[in-house]
């Protein structure tokens, strides 16, 4: 009966999700309740399919990345508007939560039926979207609030926190502690960049966001390629020119203040 219910966990709590956020547009003056009350069904649902089944530091490394999309994605609520965004943000916000539980209970009970780094390729997209829909609320945040100067000079700090974590949890298993602390600083290093493109540059909040999301996947990406089985020269042509034509596009229609 324990075996079925951690089973259903995962569809359970992407359900639970989507009543959540659409309670949160129905009645936006709750804000942030309904939200964070998802993120604690989440951090409830995988302490309960991990626990005694995984090491304290592997549990938390594979529901850091989730934990963080979804507090972006709880900021990101507060502006979004246009039909298609707001469907967009909630397939996102029940996805998440849905997926990393399904593959963290494969992994835990099923290994059999599990994806080969599954968890890992889902996280990656988790930090991408923690790190575009933070930039996204915290770029429009001190686009409306104007007089909080404060707000734009909060990100330097604030990103270089995030990007540090998130060059930590997503490092490769084989990483040596040398390895771990030189990418930690790096993320470090890369997110007070990003914090400080988020608060000078005068262009819309999606352009921020997206140039955010560039500072932290192209590099986290590259790092892929510095062990092995080494993706093939291929695919790291394509993700190249992906990301490229995605800058431009980004450039050719920025509104410059």
């Amino acid at each position: 009966m324990r075996w079925l219910l951690l089973l259903l966990a995962p569809w359970l709590t992407g359900a639970y999700a989507i009543a959540a956020a659409r309670a949160q547009l129905a009645w936006p003056l709750n804000y942030p309740w309904p939200l964070l009350s998802v993120i604690g069904v989440f951090l409830v649902v995988s302490s309960i399919i991990s626990w005694r089944k995984l090491p304290l530091w592997v549990a938390i490394r594979q529901v850091i990345p989730g934990t963080l999309a979804l507090l972006g994605m709880t900021g990101a609520f507060l502006l979004v508007e246009g039909e298609w965004q707001v469907y967009a943000l909630l397939f996102a916000f029940a996805a998440v939560p849905t997926l990393v539980l399904a593959l963290l209970f494969l992994s835990v009970f099923d290994p059999g039926r599990y994806p080969v780094n599954g968890l890992s390729r889902i996280n990656l997209a988790c930090v991408i979207l923690a790190t575009f829909y933070g930039s996204f609320a915290l770029a429009g945040l001190a686009t409306f609030l104007t007089e909080e100067r404060w707000l734009r000079w909060v990100a330097a700090p604030s990103f270089g926190v995030l990007f540090a974590i998130i060059a930590l949890v997503t490092a490769h298993p084989n990483a040596t502690s040398k390895e771990l602390r030189r990418w930690t600083a790096f993320g470090a290093l890369a997110g007070i960049h990003a914090g400080f493109l988020l608060a000078i540059v005068p262009v819309s909040m999606l352009v921020t966001a997206v140039w955010v999301m560039l500072f932290l996947a192209v590099p986290i990406r590259m790092r892929r390629y510095a062990y092995q089985p080494i993706p093939p020269t291929t695919t790291a042509w394509g993700e190249a020119i992906i990301g490229l034509l995605l800058f431009i596009a980004t450039l050719a229609i920025a509104r410059w203040a």
